[in-house]
């Protein structure tokens, strides 16, 4: 039991290491100038193939990556709309669409790859 929790956090830790590599990497470059491979070398995997064995595709991998993010986002407008009075305006329910993308963003800290990389793709 002890070697399997060791090979899980070790798959956690790569799996986190490739999806902060990609998301620098795509908010430099792009998602379309970046392969697979360059992602896997700088998150310094030795088998080129550790995107694709972790996430498949690219796309599935750009799909992880939105995941990582939505889930706090959504967590934060979940609070608000717990929050909201029953006779809020629209500018109520449109800061709950807006505001929780702009605290999870703010929570991130500087530099924040996500917003880079949403704005070059």
């Amino acid at each position: 039991m002890a070697g399997q929790a060791a090979r899980s956090e070790r798959v956690g830790a790569t799996r986190e290491a490739i999806l902060d590599t990609a998301e620098r990497l795509f908010a430099e470059n792009g998602v379309f100038a970046v392969s697979n491979r360059q992602v896997s070398e700088a998150a310094g995997q030795g088998n080129n193939t550790a995107v694709g064995y972790h996430f498949g595709t690219k796309t599935d991998l750009v799909r992880a990556i939105v995941r990582r993010h939505a889930e706090p986002i959504d967590l934060i407008r979940v609070r608000m709309l717990a929050e909201i009075s029953p006779d809020a305006g629209v500018r109520d329910w449109v800061e709950c669409l807006v505001r929780p993308s702009i605290e999870h963003l703010a929570s991130l800290g500087v530099p924040t790859w996500f917003a880079r990389s949403a704005r070059r793709s």
